[in-house]
């Protein structure tokens, strides 16, 4: 996804509208989740340990990119 909006930056630019403001912060917690659970960080804190997890990242990745592409 982080590729998509270096490759495509008018995906996200095209509309300044609400959506778009909402959709951006949740895409690039998706990604930072995506990252921490990448390399193999795992937080201490239980919160974290899941807010930071695959299950909180790729649904909030899949999400934004499938609102975008629409």
């Amino acid at each position: 996804m982080a590729g998509l909006w270096l490759a495509m930056p008018q995906l996200v630019a095209v509309a300044p509208d609400e959506q778009t403001h909402i959709l951006l912060p949740l895409g690039l917690w998706g990604i930072a989740a995506g990252l921490v659970h990448g390399i193999g960080y795992v937080p201490v804190l239980r919160i974290w340990r899941y807010l930071f997890s695959p299950y909180a990242g790729w649904p909030l990745m899949s999400l934004c990119a499938g609102l975008w592409l629409l």
